[in-house]
């Protein structure tokens, strides 16, 4: 077949030998609801590209055997009908729709039982049983299915099947009573394999993002999150953990989660972690200037007497600020002889992970021949 050619009326081309379509040509039937044929007992060899057939109803392509043809890219999106020539089964007597091959020969089909299903999941005959066929593969045309082989369907039975089989109960052993053939192909049953079920995967929502104080740890309290995807009716009991991925101050911080799962049925299950975002907040840390005391007509004291924390978390100390506050006198232009309340002033901390709430201190000077006593600071 050759150049580019259009009918009007059903057609078919029909040939004792090989049939070919050269390179560049194309057949087309007008003809509503129609078909075009292509009827050959020898080979079919397809050389052109695109679609070379195109019908207003549809095209059927009679050959031999699928092995010996050659296809190229006309594709009939449909099962192959089997047991077919031209002789026995003419255009007229193809009852199934679509465009369609054709070939002689009667295929052999091995029907397989098994499978892997996923906990929770109910598995019918069809789910579990499978074909292999002589057919072979092919991107122009699909490969029988169970409703192209048999009018009725094997029987499986298997307690693999139910949708509560256990994942520790598996693998189940199938049993296959044969189905009843519709006669197009050659049947055999390979040795039934086995189901094997597989966790089915949980994820968690609705989980409460952590807040807390810096406290030095990593520790995260996790908490408000629900299963999703429990199978038959069942509850399983989510436990929530989860660890800061860093200890410091700030927000958006990843946590780490670490739920679990826990019920009769928890071994059925898989967890997906969800993912969570916390925050760490300042701690306040309370900074006092201890009181002090110089004798008349002394300099002040650098750094005064130290100064007093309380609420370092987690066994810090000052060390771990980026900048220690540090002390001023408020009234440092006096230097008389008395008792100055609130006058020892701290300020000036700096730290990722603290505030400042400062306490001043007093400060006293001793007049000129008068005993002082300094006492150790406490905290």
């Amino acid at each position: 077949v050759s150049g580019a050619t259009t009918f009007v009326d059903n057609t078919t081309l029909l040939t004792g030998g090989n049939l070919t379509i050269n390179s560049g040509a194309t057949l087309n039937s007008t003809q509503a609801s129609g078909y075009l044929a292509l009827a050959t007992t020898g080979n079919f060899y397809n050389l052109a590209t695109g679609t070379p057939l195109t019908a207003t109803g549809r095209w059927l392509v009679y050959s031999n055997a699928p092995g010996t043809d050659t296809f190229g890219t006309l594709d009939s999106a449909n099962a192959p009908v089997w047991n077919a020539t031209y002789a026995n089964m003419a255009p007229s007597a193809v009852t199934v729709t679509g465009n369609r091959y054709l070939f002689t020969g009667t295929p052999s089909v091995t029907v397989t039982a098994g499978g892997t299903k996923v906990y929770g999941t109910a598995w019918t005959a069809s789910d579990a049983l499978g074909l292999s066929s002589s057919s072979g593969s092919s991107s122009v045309y699909t490969l029988p299915t169970l409703a192209d082989v048999f009018s009725v369907n094997p029987v499986v039975t298997s307690a693999g099947l139910a949708a509560t089989a256990t994942v520790a109960g598996g693998p189940y052993a199938i049993t296959v009573a044969p189905g009843t053939s519709n006669g197009s192909f050659n049947i055999t049953y390979a040795t039934p394999g086995t189901i094997t079920v597989t966790r089915k995967t949980l994820t968690v929502t609705g989980t409460t993002a952590p807040s807390k104080v810096y406290d030095g740890t990593l520790s995260a309290v996790v908490s408000g999150g629900r299963l999703v995807g429990e199978a038959n009716g069942e509850t399983v009991t989510l436990l929530q953990a989860g660890t800061f991925a860093s200890k410091d101050v700030g927000t958006g911080i990843s946590v780490t989660m670490a739920d679990s799962i826990t019920g009769p049925t928890s071994a059925n299950y898989t967890l997906t972690q969800p993912t969570v975002t916390g925050s760490i907040s300042q701690k306040v840390l309370t900074v006092t200037a201890n009181n002090d005391a110089k004798f008349y007509g002394l300099a002040d004291v650098s750094s005064f007497n130290g100064l007093a924390y309380s609420g370092f978390a987690n066994g810090e100390s000052a060390s771990n600020l980026t900048t220690a506050p540090t002390i001023t006198r408020t009234n440092s232009s006096v230097q008389n002889a008395g008792s100055y309340t609130g006058v020892l002033l701290p300020a000036g901390g700096v730290a990722t992970n603290y505030s400042f709430s400062y306490v001043n201190g007093d400060y006293t000077i001793v007049p000129a021949g008068q005993l002082l006593v300094r006492l150790a600071n406490t905290s």
